[in-house]
């Protein structure tokens, strides 16, 4: 697996709300911090794996009128 650096180390990841990937019974299921199951369905522009682990947020997130990315799903 690539591993990509972070081109920008002076960003400071912001607290999110963020949900992980996982492939259940035959589908993939969006796992919130609430612990909800949902069938994964829409748009996800962002992915980031950390240990195993996918955790994804919408394309259309935004905190604080600016769009969520890679480095605020990584923490």
């Amino acid at each position: 697996m690539k591993k990509f650096p972070n081109l920008f180390p002076e960003d400071s990841p912001r607290i999110i709300q963020r949900s992980r990937l996982v492939f259940k019974e035959g589908k993939w299921r969006e796992v919130t911090y609430k612990r909800e199951k949902l069938t994964a369905s829409g748009v996800y522009n962002f992915i980031v794996t950390l240990e195993g682990i996918v955790f994804i947020r919408g394309a259309s997130a935004r905190v604080a009128d600016r769009a969520i990315g890679h480095i605020d799903l990584a923490k």
